[in-house]
């Protein structure tokens, strides 16, 4: 929470994505209630949606290694 709250201290937006080794990120929706009930104004999550900041989209895609199918 501490990093959190330094981050959200910081100015501009923060788009956090989920990782590979990740564990912790159970939901969009838990992370979302987490954010607004310590008022981080500033943190969005980037999982299912895109952002579109400055005229440019903001989206992640898993890449997946066709020679291996």
């Amino acid at each position: 929470m501490k990093q959190n709250q330094i981050s959200n201290r910081l100015p501009g937006n923060k788009i956090l994505l989920k990782g590979n080794h990740d564990y912790w990120w159970s939901s969009k929706a838990k992370l979302q209630e987490y954010i607004e009930e310590n008022n981080f104004s500033n943190i969005q999550f980037l999982h299912n949606n895109s952002f579109e900041i400055e005229e440019k989209i903001i989206a992640r895609y898993k890449r997946l290694d066709y020679a291996r199918y």
